[in-house]
Formats: C-alpha cells, structure tokens, sequence
C-alpha cells in the first residue's frame, strides 16, 4: 500500500484507491483486502470480480459503477442497490435483471425504461418510457 498523488490517494498492487480525506492508511489496507480480484476501483470496499468501479459495497463482477451495493453484473449504473444483471441504469433501488434504465425505483425484469422514478413494483416491462405505477406492461410510452 502506497500513497500516491500529492497524498490523494492509497493505492494497493491492483491500482484500487482509497482517497486519504476518507481512509486512513490502515483502513485503506483492511478494505483492500475486502476485495477479491478487483481491479482500478475507487473507494470500495468488499467487493469481487469488479473493475473501475467508485464508492461500490459488497459487489460481485460490476464494470464501471458508482455507489453499487449488492449488484451483480452492473455496467455504468448509479446509486444501485440489492440489484441484479444491470446495463447502464441510473438511480436504481432494488432492481433485477434492468437493461438501460433511468431513474428505476423497486422495478423489476425492466427492459430499454426510461423515467420509472416513483414506479412501485412494477414486474415484466418491455420497452418503457415515462412508466409510473405500470405492472406487467409491454411496449408502453408515456
């Protein structure tokens, strides 16, 4: 573990950091080795299998994503939470199998969403736009 540019950082041999503001160096050492074949994340910490990920907890083979936890392969997704097989969501909260979501909140098996900001429960939707409070939907708009 050194620490590298201008004392920003910790850095472990797998180029994982750990910004010096938020951990001290023997909390930086104890969340590297919470992470398991990660590889130029940022601040994470129990983690596995995930590169260039940010801010992410308790992940498992996530690319690219920010404040993840309990995801499993997450691509370029925001704020994820106990989700599954994400691609390139945002705001997601307790989301399973979403691909290309925005704004997602409790959703489930969505597909190409955009807008489901306050959807509760909503399972099976296809091809979605602006979709508040659907369930079961297929290739819906507005």
């Amino acid at each position: 573990m050194k620490i590298v540019k201008n004392k920003e950082y910790y850095i472990d041999e797998n180029n994982n950091k750990w910004s010096s503001e938020l951990f001290t160096k023997k909390g930086a050492k104890k969340a590297s080795k919470s992470l398991i074949n990660c590889y130029n994340c940022i601040d994470c910490k129990d983690c596995q299998n995930c590169r260039e990920c940010q801010n992410c907890k308790d992940c498992d083979s996530c690319f690219n994503c920010d404040n993840c936890q309990n995801c499993d392969f997450c691509s370029n997704c925001y704020k994820c939470k106990d989700s599954i097989n994400l691609n390139n969501c945002k705001e997601s909260e307790e989301c399973e199998n979403l691909t290309n979501c925005v704004g997602c909140q409790n959703c489930e098996y969505l597909t190409n969403c955009v807008n489901c900001i306050g959807c509760q429960n909503c399972e099976y939707l296809t091809n979605c736009v602006n979709c508040i409070g659907c369930q079961n939907c297929s290739n819906c708009e507005n």
